[in-house]
């Protein structure tokens, strides 16, 4: 079928992303790895700041691969970087780890200065990027493309952006596991007026009741970091009254706490 190009985000159509990228051609596409800093280690002291593992994407097959995620490894930081920069309306900064100090307003303060590295894309663009990744995150969208696969990431009240990850884990000789995976979500809260970034990444999970993929294991895990964070933080929803019908069901009822 068909999909709009929003659509191929919210269905993670990877036939529409190798299309995408195809379009784009290589050279562009090479051009924004190295805009978004995937080309270099994050310069933070953290193990996982080291530099990506990028192919050559002048091979037509592995361009497509690279398109959807494979024949790529990027670290978790790395990932988490390229979604702040469409939250932060294009602009890169420079990672950093801060001790900070939580004022009564809700406002994060911290005595290290950030530092601005590069302007990635327009503001217009980054606007539309994150309007296509809260299409991940709904269950009813238009023009007949209607769930996404992260639905379980959204928190009523609250815009939220994002994209799930599911890749098999890569043989050391070749080839890939069977049943291993490794599942993502990174989200982006709220997208109309982002305040932060959450990246979830689960090593080889096994669960008992879904498919281990990024929309049922790791979105899940993303939407109770985000709720914890907004009670945190005090961040207003776009639908307060959808915001606090959902926290009320949440509550456990009177007969469920004498149990």
């Amino acid at each position: 079928g068909s999909l709009p190009l929003w659509g191929v985000l919210a269905k993670s159509c990877n036939p529409g992303t190798a299309r995408i990228a195809l379009a784009c051609k290589w050279p562009n596409y090479k051009e924004y790895v190295r805009r978004f800093g995937l080309d270099k280690p994050a310069r933070i002291d953290l193990p996982a700041g080291g530099a990506c593992m990028i192919s050559d994407g002048s091979n037509i097959v592995n361009f497509s691969r690279m398109a959807y995620g494979y024949a790529v490894s990027v670290s978790p930081l790395h990932m988490a970087m390229v979604y702040a920069t469409i939250a932060n309306n294009g602009v890169r900064m420079k990672p950093r780890l801060i001790d900070c100090v939580l004022k009564d307003n809700g406002d994060v303060y911290d005595a290290c200065e950030p530092q601005v590295e590069a302007r990635v894309m327009g503001e217009k663009a980054a606007a539309d990027l994150r309007y296509a990744l809260e299409s991940v995150t709904k269950s009813k969208n238009p023009e007949g493309v209607n769930r996404g696969t992260a639905t379980a990431a959204a928190i009523p009240g609250f815009r939220i952006g994002g994209k799930t990850g599911t890749a098999k884990k890569v043989r050391s000789g070749g080839g890939y596991y069977e049943g291993l995976y490794t599942v993502s979500f990174a989200g982006v809260l709220p997208v109309d007026n982002p305040r932060m970034v959450i990246m979830t990444v689960i090593d080889e999970p096994h669960p008992t009741d879904c498919n281990p993929g990024g929309g049922t294991v790791a979105a899940p895990i993303f939407r109770a970091a985000a709720e914890r964070i907004i009670n945190l933080l005090n961040l207003t929803p776009s639908d307060p009254a959808a915001y606090e019908q959902y926290r009320n069901e949440q509550k456990p009822s009177a007969n469920t706490n004498q149990q």
